[in-house]
């Protein structure tokens, strides 16, 4: 049982907790879905916008040379197209498609539906109470946690 006077105690079950469900919702993906990378590749894309491989890489924190792979599958499968950077014609730009972004979004959805399913039919109406009071947390535990931009 977690003391609910060690903050430290509630970080961890919080933090497992929670990395224990991501990683659970990731490994229910449907056949059609995106593996956890090619889902972090178009994800990223979506909410920054282009990108070049080397940005990707750092922002994803995995090496270039699986980033590449990645890239290779994504643009055979028309999720991403490259372009030649405006700044530097030396670069190429990483962008999603509308195939990606729908997919995406599918495939997003599809754990959300998942995780729905389990929420109706496993928890009651308290205890999904509970699970949004919970959300509204978090959200304000990430607001106040800072983020060094130069590792980020």
């Amino acid at each position: 049982m977690t003391d609910i006077d060690n903050p430290l105690e509630i970080a961890g079950a919080l933090h497992r907790s929670a990395t224990l469900l991501s990683r659970r919702l990731l490994a229910a993906r449907a056949p059609e879905g995106l593996s956890p990378a090619r889902l972090a590749v178009l994800g990223l894309l979506r909410r920054e916008g282009p990108s070049t491989a080397t940005a990707l890489a750092s922002e994803l924190s995995i090496q270039p040379q699986s980033l590449t792979r990645l890239l290779a599958d994504l643009t055979r499968r028309s999720l991403i197209t490259r372009r030649t950077a405006a700044a530097d014609r030396r670069q190429s730009l990483i962008e999603i498609t509308e195939a990606g972004t729908a997919l995406f979004l599918s495939d997003v959805q599809g754990r959300r539906e998942k995780l729905a399913q389990v929420l109706a039919t496993l928890l009651t109406p308290a205890e999904r109470g509970l699970l949004m009071l919970a959300a509204g947390l978090m959200e304000r535990l990430r607001d106040a946690i800072e983020v060094d931009e130069t590792e980020a």
